[in-house]
């Protein structure tokens, strides 16, 4: 994912709020397996990071499928923001 997003490979629309508070929160972290996951600093409990997660989470799910088609991300961040109630 993080490769993806250096070589510009995933676009997200910049100056979606929520997108980008919660990117600015998150960091990239290893576990003692050495995977990698995303968090947010120990001192930043009210920080949220659940948009980046949920990306993630659907940029894995689309990749397992193998579909095709292009996602639109902005629309499924549309969407997530919909349903739970945010838009």
């Amino acid at each position: 994912m993080q490769l993806n997003i250096e070589s510009k490979k995933i676009k997200y629309n910049k100056k979606e709020e929520l997108l980008s508070y919660s990117v600015s929160n998150a960091k990239i972290v290893k576990n003692s397996f050495g995977e990698k996951k995303i968090d947010k600093e120990k001192n930043a409990k009210n920080k949220r990071i659940d948009p980046v997660d949920a990306v993630i989470n659907a940029h894995i799910t689309q990749m397992k499928i193998k579909t095709e088609e292009p996602t639109d991300y902005n629309k499924e961040m549309e969407d997530y923001l919909e349903k739970m109630g945010w838009n």
